[in-house]
């Protein structure tokens, strides 16, 4: 039985919208390649493989997030 046209539809949705986002590993490998953003936040080796191993544990969808994260991790060290 071939699919409804509305099947259809969805599927061709979600299929664009999975291209259309880059996976957690990429987002990570595009963040750890950025050295000017470690730079300007002064981000430490420790904790970059915090924020990896983070990475692969959750949801990530943008550099965004794992600046976030980061300024979690460092209040949460400072309290």
């Amino acid at each position: 039985m071939p699919p409804s046209s509305i099947e259809g539809k969805v599927r061709a949705k979600l299929g664009a919208r999975q291209a259309s986002n880059p996976s957690k590993r990429d987002i990570w490998q595009d963040f750890a390649g950025d050295h000017a953003l470690i730079e300007a936040h002064n981000i430490k080796s420790e904790e970059l493989e915090a924020l990896e191993r983070i990475t692969m544990l959750g949801s990530v969808h943008s550099k965004a997030d794992l600046i976030f994260m980061l300024s979690a991790i460092r209040r949460a060290r400072h309290k």
